[in-house]
């Protein structure tokens, strides 16, 4: 039976114990990100392009299935490569569907 664990857990309470915090409870790091998060989130919704979110999604996932498995090839690798730089434009063009649907894609897009 391994007891190694034993002797680490003290140390690692000890560690945790002496870190640095921002702030008294660490409120200041949580709205720190919390505002992070919601720029990326209003930057998304105000976004006017041209191209559909959920075929390039389908797109993405037909690419990722077909050239990044178990089996890779180099060659396959490098195009699947050039093809996701390719999606990776086209997800700055997508546009807001936010009138139609409300918010509810806003969780999608975060995810592609």
């Amino acid at each position: 039976m391994c007891l190694r664990w034993i002797y680490r857990a003290p140390a690692a309470i000890s560690w945790a114990q002496g870190v640095e915090r921002n702030g008294a409870n660490g409120s200041g790091l949580y709205e720190q990100e919390t505002k992070r998060q919601q720029e990326i989130n209003d930057k998304l919704i105000a976004q006017s392009g041209n191209e559909n979110q959920y075929k390039l999604h389908e797109e993405m996932g037909r690419i990722m299935t077909d050239n990044v498995t178990v089996v890779r090839y180099n060659d396959r690798l490098k195009h699947t490569d050039d093809q996701l730089r390719d999606l990776m434009d086209r997800y700055q063009r997508f546009r807001s569907t936010t009138r139609i649907f409300g918010r509810r894609w806003l969780c999608r897009m975060r995810v592609i």
